[in-house]
This record gives C-alpha cells, structure tokens and sequence, in this order.
C-alpha cells in the first residue's frame, strides 16, 4: 500500500512572515499579511521531501472603511500549492479567494453580512491520495454568505 507516514530523522520549517497594518486615510484601514517558508523532511523511506499540507507561501489582505456605525471591507486569501504524500508526488492546487465583509452598528445592535468566494472559483482545501493511487480532493463552498445579528450588553 500507500505508506502514510514515515519518522523523520530530521525536519525543518523556516521562513518570513510579514504584518503591516496602514490606516492611510480616516476611517479607510488596509491589512496585510504573508509568509514565504521553506518545510523540509529527512526520512529513511523517502530521503528528503517536503512536509505535508505545508504551503511554500500565503498571502491575505484586508481593505476596509470602518467608522462609527458602518464598515464595508474586501478579503483576499492565497495559499500556494501543497504535497499531500510524504514522496511528494501528489499536490493540491494554489487557492485563491475573494470575500467582501460589512455591519451596520446601531445602538446596541449590529446587524453584519459576509459575501465569501465571490468570484465562485473552484478551490481545493486538502486532498488525499486514495488505494489506487488517484488524488481525490476536498473542494471548498462556491459563492456563499451568511448574516449575523449581535446585541451588545
């Protein structure tokens, strides 16, 4: 069969990761984040590979206004592709998402809304390798939303 897992005899995850929060104009709030990393493994079956559902880099942004009462903002998420099999011969796909946020604040009251994947790519979070050594991946929601309603006390 497929081997799962394997001891490692040595492993390694190193990299950069940067946070830069920017409030350019009043009210208007840019947040980024990212992170480039290498994850390595040494193992006796299978020499060195890459770790498993391990991205090489992710990258998020957030651009939002956000005042006393109303805040409206877009994400966007990327994670790059990953090995699901300690040979590294199986991959999932990069990911890539584009979400739009808001909330309207009243009183004690908030009522909010989120717009996730609004492009309605077909995205991949994990997979896995099945008996006959094809790769079946687990597929995210397409477009979808859902609201919320918060009281304050």
């Amino acid at each position: 069969g497929l081997p799962c897992h394997d001891n490692a005899d040595n492993s390694y995850r190193r990299g950069i990761e940067l946070d830069v929060r920017w409030n350019f104009i009043s009210f208007m709030n840019l947040n980024v984040n990212g992170s480039v990393s290498q994850n390595k493994a040494t193992t006796k079956t299978f020499g060195k590979t890459n770790h498993i559902l391990t991205p090489n880099s992710t990258f998020n942004a957030d651009l939002y206004w956000d005042d006393a009462l109303l805040m409206i903002g877009l994400n966007t998420n990327y994670r790059s592709s990953m090995y699901v099999d300690m040979g590294n011969e199986y991959s999932v796909p990069y990911l890539w998402t584009l979400n739009f946020y808001g909330s309207y604040r009243w009183r004690d009251i908030e009522f909010g809304i989120r717009i996730n994947n609004l492009t309605n790519k077909i995205n991949y979070c994990t997979g896995v390798v099945n008996d006959y050594g094809e790769m079946l991946y687990f597929r995210n929601a397409g477009t979808n939303f859902n609201v919320s309603l918060k009281y304050m006390f």
